[in-house]
């Protein structure tokens, strides 16, 4: 039958394969890059002209779950190196890593604590992923916080 998808409904033009799909998503963090916005499944919908639901019901397809588990990892350091860097608003970050990133934010009130972890309590960033620069840098906002946490309480 013409005009007919085979298997349903016709796929969208940027789900047409992972590479291609990797393509546009590369153009949309090229555009990041410049300020222009901040990387997030949102933004990636509308960039390719598609919902958010389209891109999380692509995303439990076998042939495109690693790309846009990629994306949308590059997306949440993308926007960690800017809290790092001064650049975001760190209760902006935290917001969004809890409730777009599978972040948990615990506290622990023996010790009036704050601590944001990933799933099971795993690091919100493996230590493979980021340069020593990096590192140091976010232990030395972590350090400065916990003073003003202390000194203000």
């Amino acid at each position: 039958m013409a005009g007919k998808h085979p298997g349903g409904r016709p796929r969208h033009s940027s789900f047409e394969s992972p590479g291609k799909l990797e393509k546009k998503f590369e153009e949309y963090f090229a555009i990041c890059a410049q300020g222009v916005e901040l990387p997030c499944v949102m933004g990636m919908a509308v960039f390719l002209g598609c919902t958010t639901d389209t891109i999380l019901e692509y995303e439990g397809k076998k042939e495109f779950s690693s790309t846009i588990k990629k994306a949308k990892a590059r997306a949440y350091y993308e926007k960690m190196k800017l809290a790092a860097a001064g650049k975001m608003n760190p209760t902006i970050f935290i917001f969004d890593a809890v409730n777009n990133h599978g972040m948990i934010n615990t506290r622990s009130e023996a010790r009036n604590k704050s601590e944001l972890t990933g799933k099971n309590g795993t690091p919100l960033i493996p230590a493979d992923t980021i340069s020593v620069e990096e590192r140091a840098l976010l232990q030395g906002i972590a350090k400065d916080y916990a003073r003003k946490i202390i000194t203000s309480g």
